[in-house]
């Protein structure tokens, strides 16, 4: 996400995107395994060491990306 204090899983993104689209459904399978077995630390030191600060809260980033689609999703031959 960008920095180390927003670093979240899989299952929370898709809990951040549900609180903000309610009828957003996942669902998490009780049997086999995830073929994504990325399971790494990204470091953000860099990034930070410069002092970077985002300029919009995650949870608006979330709406703002939820409205886009919205509009992508009814035009005729948008990429979706």
């Amino acid at each position: 996400m960008g920095l180390s204090d927003t670093s979240i899983s899989k299952l929370e993104l898709c809990q951040e995107i549900q609180k903000h689209a309610p009828n957003f459904y996942f669902t998490e399978a009780s049997i086999g395994e995830d073929v994504d077995k990325r399971a790494y630390i990204v470091s953000n030191e860099k990034i930070e060491s410069k002092e970077f600060k985002p300029s919009t809260p995650f949870s608006v980033g979330i709406t703002e990306l939820i409205k886009t689609f919205q509009i992508v999703k009814r035009r005729q031959h948008a990429n979706i």
